[in-house]
């Protein structure tokens, strides 16, 4: 079985200074706009967050992706059903050893769409690799790593597709 620092395939992206501020910019914005509104966000927090710091690391997770892309983000400020990053939804995670964390249909995560892992904490990002959900959504990765009833599909970082594979 492959381990995952043996993959040749993942790229860092690193934002400057400004594409930082930017992405900051929009994480604030989408935090606040949830407090004003009262709207909770879909996954919870962990007890120790109190989600700025997931909105923030969000937010720059999606403006690093862009930058590798090429292509334009807007940071989709208030429109909960739009893509992350074109048609990609993006996931991100501080730990390079944590997995790709997929959610039911019901709880939005549509088996269609194409989930992107990046690790790391702005500026700086791993592109670890992508995975359509439905692929991701299966019983063998459903779990409860933190024992905290918050159960979701966790996928190892090996059963990843590389980036050179993703659809465009």
């Amino acid at each position: 079985m492959r381990e995952w620092g043996d993959c040749p395939d993942q790229i860092p992206v690193e934002l400057t200074e400004m594409e930082h501020a930017l992405a900051l910019y929009v994480g604030v914005q989408r935090r606040h706009m949830n407090i004003w509104r009262n709207i909770k966000i879909r996954y919870g927090f962990p007890k120790n967050s109190n989600g700025w710091d997931i909105m923030l690391e969000g937010t720059c997770a999606e403006m690093a992706f862009a930058k590798h892309m090429g292509t334009y983000w807007s940071g989709n400020v208030g429109d909960w059903e739009a893509d992350d990053v074109g048609p990609y939804q993006v996931r991100a995670t501080w730990s390079h050893d944590n997995r790709l964390m997929l959610h039911t249909p019901e709880e939005g995560d549509k088996p269609e769409k194409i989930f992107v892992l990046l690790t790391g904490l702005s500026p700086k990002f791993l592109i670890r690799g992508w995975m359509w959900a439905q692929d991701g959504q299966l019983r063998e990765y459903w779990e409860d790593p933190q024992h905290n009833g918050r159960w979701a599909f966790f996928v190892p970082r090996y059963k990843l597709q590389p980036m050179r594979n993703l659809p465009t």
